[in-house]
């Protein structure tokens, strides 16, 4: 499912940093249209962000959604 081949702007271990500093976990990298898949760790549900909008904000953004539209389902 993820691709082993890092971006050619952005390592693995930069990803994860970035990802664990908005708050989720790090998945992986699918290197066909540059997804960074990420997990919300309070939920367990998974999610996307594209890896020119990898920033720390917009994981928290990310994460936040992911919640939200997990209580939705399960409210």
């Amino acid at each position: 499912m993820f691709s082993p081949v890092p971006s050619p702007s952005m390592s693995p271990e930069e990803m994860k940093q970035i990802v664990e500093l908005g708050g989720g976990k790090f998945l992986g990298y699918t290197a066909e249209n540059d997804y960074v898949w990420i997990m919300d760790l309070a939920t367990g549900s998974s999610g996307v962000v594209l890896l020119h909008d990898l920033t720390p904000e917009n994981v928290r953004r990310k994460v936040r959604e992911i919640r939200i539209r997990f209580q939705a389902e399960w409210a």
